[in-house]
């Protein structure tokens, strides 16, 4: 029964160092194309010449 308990523990830790850093990796590109994608809104807003932000500027 032991060999069966290790040879199961190494495949079990095998498959789970291969899946898991590609899971890893597919949610952290998601969230950093989610990110990018707000950002790009974010910047194309500014850049609408209809929205103007006026700073008061005060003499001295």
């Amino acid at each position: 029964m032991n060999l069966i308990d290790g040879l199961f523990l190494t495949a079990a830790n095998a498959i789970v160092c291969i899946v898991f850093p590609k899971l890893l990796h597919t949610i952290l590109v998601a969230k950093r194309q989610q990110r990018e994608v707000v950002l790009a809104t974010a910047k194309s807003t500014q850049a609408n010449p209809e929205i103007t932000s006026e700073v008061p500027s005060y003499p001295y």
